[in-house]
């Protein structure tokens, strides 16, 4: 059976945010195996954060010129190779540039990918951009639960038995030979300058709401280790958090359309705020209930 491009163009975007999200689940072992604080194990997922997401723009920049054909695949194996040798890491400094090479390659995978959905001339284009989205969501949820497996059953060298996984994905998508299509040049229309101050208060919401949301990812399973709890029901519980973050994703989009964006915003932020304070300061069954809640909340902005 014969994948169409959209099919494989999630599986890749699926893959890619899989590795990427790993080092949620890989922390509680990197902390103990270099005996990081937890400021040091927040440099690791800055430099991840750092690479991956601020890089994104230039690599897209570079791609929008030079049209450069390999960096679909180049970027989703590169990814997969920093993360998959991070256990090998002799130093620091070494599993830092580990980190960072994983980052560029999701940063040099993103652009291109993107393009090839949004520039397609299917007459289902929503729908290969749900796919896509879906498909990212879906590895960004299951990677920490995935290392939390892999870590607890072969150490943090076992993350080297998913490269394999990685690098078949990206030969596959090599050999599909997916390109964006180019179509037909669109009349520019004129609009109304945009209102600089609106777009700097919600710049300043998303880059707020991203820290806290990073903060989570990146922390909660060594919180939960540091409770006293397995690394495999640790990154469980952050799999978790973030599977329902996407199901609120698709909640605060329904009420934006009903009741509008702005309530929406404010209320999710807040509540999801309120809730996650309250998951700290209980215990048992009603905490995880306030987590879960506070990962929907959080998302549906």
């Amino acid at each position: 059976m014969k994948l169409s491009h959209s099919s494989l163009l999630g599986l890749g975007h699926g893959v890619n945010d899989l590795f990427t999200n790993s080092l949620s689940g890989l922390l509680p072992l990197i902390t103990s195996q270099f005996g990081l604080s937890y400021f040091l194990a927040g440099v690791v997922a800055m430099v991840l954060n750092v690479t991956s997401s601020v890089m994104q723009p230039l690599f897209g920049h570079w791609f929008d010129r030079t049209r450069v054909s390999w960096l679909l695949e180049a970027g989703l194996a590169l990814n997969c190779v920093g993360m998959s040798m991070l256990g090998f890491s002799s130093s620091f400094v070494l599993l830092l540039f580990f980190v960072g090479t994983a980052g560029l390659g999701s940063a040099i995978f993103h652009p291109p990918a993107f393009s090839a959905v949004v520039k397609s001339n299917s007459s289902s284009r929503g729908r290969d951009m749900g796919v896509f989205l879906s498909a990212g969501n879906t590895g960004l949820f299951l990677g920490p639960f995935v290392a939390g497996a892999v870590g607890t059953a072969l150490g943090l060298r076992g993350m080297a038995m998913l490269l394999p996984l990685g690098l078949l994905v990206a030969v596959i998508l090599l050999k599909a030979n997916i390109r964006p299509e180019e179509s037909e040049p669109e009349v520019v229309q004129r609009h109304r300058p945009a209102n600089k101050r609106l777009l700097s208060m919600l710049a300043g919401i998303t880059a707020l709401s991203s820290v806290t949301v990073q903060s989570v990812i990146t922390f909660l399973p060594l919180y939960f280790v540091a409770r006293g709890e397995s690394l495999l029901i640790a990154t469980l519980i952050a799999s978790i958090w973030l599977g329902v973050g996407v199901l609120g994703q698709l909640v605060g989009g329904y009420f934006s359309d009903h009741v509008g964006r702005r309530p929406v915003i404010v209320t999710s932020l807040l509540l999801g705020a309120v809730l996650f304070y309250s998951f700290l300061l209980t215990n048992g069954f009603v905490s995880l209930i306030l987590l879960a809640l506070s990962g929907a909340a959080l998302y549906a902005s």
